[in-house]
């Protein structure tokens, strides 16, 4: 039986190339493959296209406007079919055509591509690299071409929006505001809310009774040194929005510790919140019995208790801190900081006249403070969600000041439950110097930082002239009711560069940490100040 197929397979030639062939690995083929269709049906050329990342040092491939950039690995099989062969790509309704290049059996690659919605055509024969549609051979069309609002097809039946909302608000939960590109969403999502009890921060707290959040301070610590961090509740304003929300000794971020590689010291969480917490101390290389997962390593602190972290930095780098009870709520309402470890490895790293520490967060607000969290389960996604407000170091608009020609580092952490930023600074020239735990083999310019959720990143930027430079984060969204990309652009702060030049003692305001010109070593990190 096995020598009989064996013989049908020789006699009828290999399968084509199709996504069918598929290693898992690779990730869904609907979403990394293009079979490329032959213009006859028993034509005997097959093929098709993977889909790849593009090189990039982050996790995600885009551009600075958030448009995913890909390779192309065109395979095909021609039999006995006469080339020459060329790939073409083209938009929507063909337009742009760009011509790829040539392609012959086996695997070519192309890239990298910025094209959101495509076409991959085959052509054959002397003109091959003719702009003619009419010598294509083969063609396949993009992934996104297909695309729709996810779970469309489970939507229940659309409401009265007067009626909605009173389904919402007997239920003690708010619609969200529509973003201001989507203000019409597809019927039936109004009719939708978490399957959850409603719970808010403070209830019953007289918002007037709560001391207000207060600017973050820096911890310079050395071994043997000890650090008390209360978790407690504030009044906040957000938005024109004042509520209860958390934050470590007042401060959201919390307090910036600031250490060398090798200090050891303690910290005394102090539990002052209405529900259990602990502190994970993220990236840190610790004893297990220090690392604040609830269940695994300690058990939670209760409201009014206390526990002492005993920490060593073998590592240096930036880190960052936050509870590993609910980070659903008690991230996203402000529980979060920075640990900058100081070392070699950050010695390495190229001049800069000023650093900065930048925690990137979002928060979800509706009309009158942050929306409702799940009473007993998170309801958004799995640690929180999405947010409609930006914050830059607990600020709506971050500003920071700098003088034509300064280098400013800037150390990145995203504090963001679910979000991931695509960062720049229109007009800056950015560098990307380290990531978390060190240094890059070799620094390289970048129009723009990815980084997701937990991440940190290290990264220069400089000014080569004077004026407001905006901190922008750029991403694509889908239109959910169009099946069409739209541009996302958020200005989270802003740049103020003076015409002056930096120079040698030049003080500036808004600096966390400041230092002379040129390469900031240990002695000037000892002495850096507010």
């Amino acid at each position: 039986m096995i020598l009989a197929l064996a013989l049908l397979q020789l006699f009828l030639g290999p399968p084509p190339l199709t996504c069918a062939q598929w290693e898992p690995v690779w990730g869904d083929p609907g979403f990394f493959c293009i079979d490329l269709l032959p213009r006859e049906l028993d034509d005997e050329l097959s093929g098709r296209v993977r889909l790849l990342p593009a090189p990039s040092p982050f996790g995600i491939s885009v551009d600075r406007d958030g448009i995913q950039q890909s390779t192309l690995l065109i395979q095909l099989d021609t039999g006995s079919a006469e080339g020459p062969f060329t790939a073409w790509i083209a938009g929507p309704l063909l337009k742009p055509l760009e011509r790829l290049g040539s392609v012959g059996p086996g695997e070519t690659r192309f890239g990298p591509i910025g094209y959101e919605k495509y076409t991959i055509f085959i052509t054959a024969g002397p003109h091959a690299d003719s702009a003619d549609m009419r010598l294509a051979v083969l063609r396949g069309m993009s992934p996104s071409n297909l695309l729709q609002p996810h779970g469309t097809n489970e939507l229940p039946p659309r409401l009265v929006p007067d009626e909605a909302m009173h389904r919402m608000h007997e239920a003690g939960w708010e619609m969200p505001a529509p973003h201001p590109l989507v203000p019409d969403m597809p019927p039936g999502l109004e009719a939708l809310m978490p399957d959850a009890e409603p719970w808010r921060a403070g209830a019953g707290v007289d918002l007037a009774t709560l001391p207000p959040l207060r600017p973050r301070e820096l911890h310079q610590v050395t071994s043997g040194d000890s650090l008390r961090l209360e978790a407690g509740m504030v009044r906040r304003q957000v938005g024109g929005r004042a509520f209860p929300a958390y934050a470590f000794n007042r401060q959201s971020p919390g307090p910036l510790i600031v250490a060398h590689k090798g200090d050891r010291i303690t910290v005394m969480l102090v539990n002052h919140l209405d529900q259990p917490t602990t502190v994970h101390w993220h990236g840190l290389r610790q004893d297990f019995r220090f690392d604040g997962v609830p269940g695994m390593s300690q058990q939670p602190v209760a409201p009014g208790d206390s526990f002492a972290y005993s920490l060593v930095f073998p590592d240096d780098g930036i880190f960052w801190y936050h509870p590993h009870v609910r980070e659903d709520i008690q991230q996203e309402l402000g529980l979060y900081g920075n640990i900058l470890v100081r070392g070699t490895d950050s010695a390495r790293m190229g001049p800069a006249d000023r650093e900065e520490v930048v925690m990137l967060d979002d928060l979800l607000l509706g009309s009158t403070a942050p929306l409702p969290f799940g009473a007993d389960t998170a309801t958004h996604a799995l640690m929180g969600r999405f947010g409609n407000q930006f914050l830059v170091n607990g600020e709506p608009e971050w500003k920071l000041e700098a003088n034509t020609g300064e280098v400013i580092r800037l150390y990145l952490t995203n504090a963001a439950n679910a979000r991931t930023f695509n960062l720049g600074i229109d007009g800056a020239e950015l560098t990307l110097e380290a990531a978390g735990l060190g240094p890059l083999g070799q620094p390289r310019a970048v129009e723009s930082v990815v980084i997701a959720p937990a991440e940190r990143w290290v990264v220069d930027a400089s000014f080569s002239q004077p004026g407001r430079y905006a901190i922008t984060n750029r991403a694509r969204g889908l239109h959910p009711t169009a099946r069409a990309f739209i541009s996302v652009v958020d200005t989270l702060g802003w740049v103020q560069v003076g015409s002056g030049k930096w120079e040698v003692g030049s003080e500036i305001r808004g600096g966390l940490l400041a230092a002379r010109k040129g390469k900031i070593n240990d002695e000037t990190r000892r002495g850096a100040r507010l």
